[in-house]
């Protein structure tokens, strides 16, 4: 056993000894890789102990090997390997006598005799970590490799120790050479050569000079400008505005003429480019400085720069809210509130800091979107509604579309076009669940009367066969042979009178007057099968889904080529009247002419060459000419005006004169006294007669022949109805796809009807009002509030809202109409006005109706289209405003007693009416129990007959004792209602009380 005198340690084995030799000679590099514990064979009372040998190749009984934890030289003698092996608590149950060393190929390296340990299970109730360290005499460590897996390291406290002094050491090093650097950060610019980088903007401040010449000076007294050097950056605040080319030196170097892009190049600035205090950046080409930035006549944001000052938050700018972009130190922040004069940013800046702001005019709606919510908008976004009736010029149906040919089609398949129609077109045999839809197939359209009294007693929908209006035809004639007309010069004497019949002899009385010539009428009757106005025939289509809604043919897969296809509300090709000389963006009048495949791609392809004439140049397609043209209905079959093609045009036409009607007796139009013959027309109502389009008209003559129309359309004239003028025009494309005219700049416009239509109306932060005595005027703020159309479905964000309100007035700012209720509620609604951009209050009298989520109306002046309900309070008896906290959808007035008694009572309505308002959804309060004797009492509140949504004040209290307790979120599911019940167990006499202190819309 080991004493006193026993020696303990290690050395390197044979084999050891050779691999040390050899790797060396070899300049191999030598890896020591495992420790090896044995118990030499058992307890040292029970077995000798071991004595290490240079030729062991293996201990005497080994019991664990492991990889080392840790491998190095000691810090006491260079010439020892210390090697280490930690032992965790779950390793054990045997005892450490013996010790050696493995290299990386399994070699019996170096052995050792510790100190005998016994190393315990946890399972034996001691468990610990322990740490072996073998120290082996080496001599030359040059190529052993002290490397350890650090997947298996499990340092020591020592270890950890050495190993801080050391990363402290090391630290303080590098510290030390950082600071004493000459230029301690070379991956950053610095200030001496911010003007000769091409990287961040230097600052020059304020120009000086004058408006056309720019004297400029880096503002950093440490930047140094020596030359200009292509690449250079800076940037400029304008202190006049330009009246023509302008030059710019920098830090007393040459002026050096400014530019900007032009059609064919760089070109010479005009007056008015550079605006007096709006920032400006020059970028230096080698040549010229290239003018960028500002808030010229086309330009649509402008940039502010500034270097802050300690703590400084707030930066004044003329901006648009909700459509700036804040960068702090190059990195774009968020924390921060805007009101259109000034940024405030919510984070103090230090000394130096660098705040850029860029302002566009309309660069992003109010709220950015993100790609889920521009998909829920699209959902609902179309401007013209399920119901409308279009006009096409193709026999192709757009998607969203059903021709109107009078066709049944289902309810499921359409159910929002079923549901506007219903069944005005139905017949009494259809089937349920189907509607029939019109059918406008060779029809013209004509306005519905509506009261006007020029088409009198019709109802919307209704068919009315054609007609002529009444008249007769008259020959007059002043004198005989020197009238105009061929009757005229073989009427001897003069009258006037109708004429008897078709054919009359030389030598008749006619009109009182003598023939001496026959005269004849018409051989044939002259006109077509109905009244009619020269036309173009066009397919009616209406309206009958919005995708991406799965109507009609729509497949929710396809839903991205869907969307693709309806890119504007009202599809490409569709045909519109307008009212004004004026071509909306977007549209082409229809007036014949050539346009560019290039420029209108989507339209080109849906025409085709349908119109061309066969003269147009490769790349170009024609337009129908719809000037002066009525539209007609396409018949597509239906037979009532068989054989035309779509687009196809058609002359006017008279009904159908038979010669030998009596009353009155018809064989043409005559020319009458009226002169000249364009004065007849006009007095008959008919457009003139082109020869050209009626190449076999004939009328009648004196000799038995007929003659033919001359070139001033002789006495003929073309039907028309009542029409009113208007401008036809076709959709040519959908901003903001690149086609037309759309101006990029333009885009701007585009963007205010990316608007939050995904919102829910009232949506809202920091909605608030304080009322703190009875008062007709408040102050209605919120951070944010969502706001829609009187139809619900456009939406805004408006944000930094505060308007006031006084209910002594009427209109915006007021009451909406009358005066205030006495004793009543008002609702309080914000109104907007999305293009001006501003808001306004106004109140509505919310006493016994459930005040909507949007104003009703009627709407006051200032152009204001959308709203959102705010707030619902109580007045008292002068029309006031009762003192009240309006905090989000909750407002907190002075509390009320809906209910005091000591009846026991079981699901009692209790009315709120004086205490809640009708939009009222759910109430807060406290109820309270007392009595004159001790015991259990109770009181419990519920939002239905049925004991739904229960509130409970259950207590056993002392004589004369009371248990009050508050309680919130109390659904109101009937207005103004709710029910309760009282339980007394005290045998004394109870009093029961409700206060409601607040409630939510």
């Amino acid at each position: 056993m080991a004493n006193s005198t026993t020696q303990f340690g290690g050395f390197l084995t044979n084999v050891g000894i050779a691999q040390q030799a050899n790797t060396a000679v070899l300049g191999l590099p030598w890896n020591i890789t495992h420790m090896l514990i044995g118990d030499a064979g058992g307890e040292p009372s029970q077995t000798p102990d071991p004595t290490p040998k240079p030729t062991q190749t293996a201990l005497v009984r080994q019991v664990y090997r492991a990889q080392l934890n840790a491998l190095y030289q000691s810090p006491a003698d260079p010439g020892v390997l210390v090697a280490e092996l930690v032992l965790p608590p779950e390793t054990g149950g045997w005892w450490i006598r013996e010790l050696a060393l493995e290299d990386a190929n399994g070699n019996f390296i170096a052995v050792a005799k510790p100190a005998p340990s016994y190393k315990p299970l946890l399972a034996q109730g001691s468990g610990r970590t322990q740490t072996i360290r073998m120290h082996v005499v080496f001599g030359n460590l040059a190529n052993v490799t002290l490397k350890i897996d650090p997947s298996i390291v499990l340092a020591t406290r020592d270890y950890v120790d050495k190993a801080r002094e050391a990363a402290e050491l090391y630290a303080r090093n590098q510290l030390k050479a950082h600071l004493e650097a000459a230029d301690p950060h070379p991956q950053y610019l610095r200030r001496a050569d911010a003007g000769k980088d091409v990287g961040p903007l230097a600052w020059l401040g304020s120009a000086t000079g004058t408006a056309n010449a720019l004297a400029l000076k880096l503002s950093n007294s440490e930047s140094v400008l020596k030359a200009y050097a292509a690449g250079q950056r800076f940037q400029f605040r304008a202190s006049a505005t330009n009246t023509g080319a302008v030059t710019a030196g920098i830090n007393g170097l040459a002026a050096v003429a400014v530019k900007k892009p032009g059609d064919s190049g760089l070109v010479d600035l005009v007056g008015g480019d550079i605006r007096a205090d709006a920032l400006y950046d020059l970028n230096y080409d080698g040549t010229y400085f290239q003018l960028g930035g500002g808030v010229g006549a086309s330009k649509a944001f402008e940039r502010f720069s500034f270097e802050a000052s300690v703590d400084q938050t707030v930066f004044s700018c003329v901006h648009t809210v909700g459509s700036t972009i804040v960068l702090r130190n190059g990195r774009e922040i968020t924390d921060y509130l805007s009101d259109g004069e000034k940024v405030t940013l919510r984070s103090p800046c230090t000394m130096g800091d660098a705040v850029e702001i860029l302002a566009f005019a309309a660069f992003r709606s109010v709220d950015g979107y993100s790609k889920a919510e521009v998909q829920a908008l699209l959902k609902t976004a179309s401007a013209l509604p399920v119901g409308s009736m279009l006009p096409f010029p193709r026999g192709v149906v757009p998607a969203g579309f059903i021709e109107i040919d009078g066709s049944l089609q289902k309810n499921a398949t359409y159910p929002d076009l079923a549901a506007y129609l219903g069944g005005a077109f139905n017949k009494s045999n259809d089937p349920e669940g189907y509607f029939r839809l019109p059918d406008t197939r060779g029809e013209f359209l004509r306005g519905w009367d509506h009261g006007r009294g020029v088409d009198s007693g019709r109802t919307i929908g209704s068919w009315a066969g054609d007609t002529l209006l009444d008249h007769h035809h008259a020959v007059i004639s002043a004198d005989a042979g020197t009238g105009r007309m061929p009757y005229e010069a073989n009427v001897a004497g003069s009258a006037s009178g109708n004429l008897g019949a078709t054919a009359m002899a030389a030598g008749s009385s006619v009109l009182h007057a003598t023939l001496v010539s026959s005269v004849f009428g018409p051989t044939v009757a002259k006109g077509g099968t109905e009244t009619r106005p020269r036309s173009l025939a066009v397919m009616w289509c209406v309206k009958a889904w919005n995708a991406p809604v799965n109507q009609g043919q729509i497949d929710i897969a396809a839903l991205v080529e869907e969307l693709t296809a309806l890119r504007s509300s009202t599809p490409l090709g569709a045909i519109l009247p307008f009212p004004k000389a004026e071509v909306p963006a977007g549209y082409l009048e229809l007036d014949g002419s050539l346009q560019s495949a290039a420029t209108y791609p989507d339209l080109a392809t849906y025409l085709g060459m349908t119109y061309n004439t066969g003269s147009e140049p490769a790349g170009y397609f024609r337009l129908p000419d719809y000037r002066g043209e009525f539209l007609r209905g396409w018949d597509h079959g239906r037979g009532v005006d068989a054989g035309r093609a779509i687009g196809s045009q058609q002359n006017g036409s008279l009904q159908t004169l038979d010669s030998t009607n009596i009353t009155p007796t018809v064989t043409g139009l005559y020319n009458a006294t009226i002169t000249p013959e364009s004065s007849a027309r006009a007095a008959f109502g008919l457009d003139l007669a082109n020869p050209v389009n009626y190449p076999s008209a004939s009328y009648a003559g004196v000799t038995g022949t007929a003659g033919t129309l001359a070139a001033e359309g002789q006495n003929f004239g073309v039907t028309r109805p009542r029409n009113l003028a208007v401008m036809w025009c076709i959709k040519a494309w959908s901003a903001p796809v690149n086609q037309g005219m759309a101006d990029v700049a333009a885009l701007i416009a585009e963007a205010k009807a990316l608007t939050k239509a995904s919102a829910t109306v009232g949506e809202a932060r920091g909605v608030r009002m304080d009322i703190v005595s009875a008062s007709g005027t408040a102050t209605v703020q919120a951070d944010e509030l969502v706001v829609k159309n009187a139809l619900g479905g456009l939406g805004w964000s408006v944000p930094n809202v505060s308007v006031s309100l006084n209910l002594g007035t009427v209109g915006a700012g007021g009451m909406n109409t009358g005066t205030a209720p006495a004793n009543g509620y008002v609702a309080l609604y914000v109104l907007y006005n999305p293009q001006a951009r501003t808001s306004a209050a106004i109140a509505v009298n919310a006493s016994k109706d459930v005040a909507a989520e949007v104003f009703a109306g009627p709407w006051p002046s200032g152009g204001f289209s959308a709203s959102a309900l705010v707030a619902v309070v109580p007045t008292d008896g002068a029309g006031r405003m009762l003192p009240v906290v309006v905090r989000g959808r909750l407002a907190a007035p002075l509390p009320t007693q809906p209910y005091l008694g000591a009846a026991a009572v079981n699901m009692a309505p209790v009315s709120l009416a004086g205490s809640v308002p009708p939009n009222a959804v759910s109430a807060e309060g406290l109820f309270s129990v007392r009595s004159s004797q001790a015991g259990a009492i109770s009181i419990e509140l519920y939002a239905t007959s049925s004991a739904n949504g229960i509130k409970r004040n259950t207590a056993t209290i002392p004589a004369n004792g009371a248990s009050s307790i508050m309680f919130e979120g109390l659904p109101l599911v009937t207005r103004q209602l709710m029910y309760m019940t009282t339980v007394n167990q005290t045998q004394g006499t109870p009093e029961y009380s409700v206060y409601i202190t607040g409630y939510r819309i």
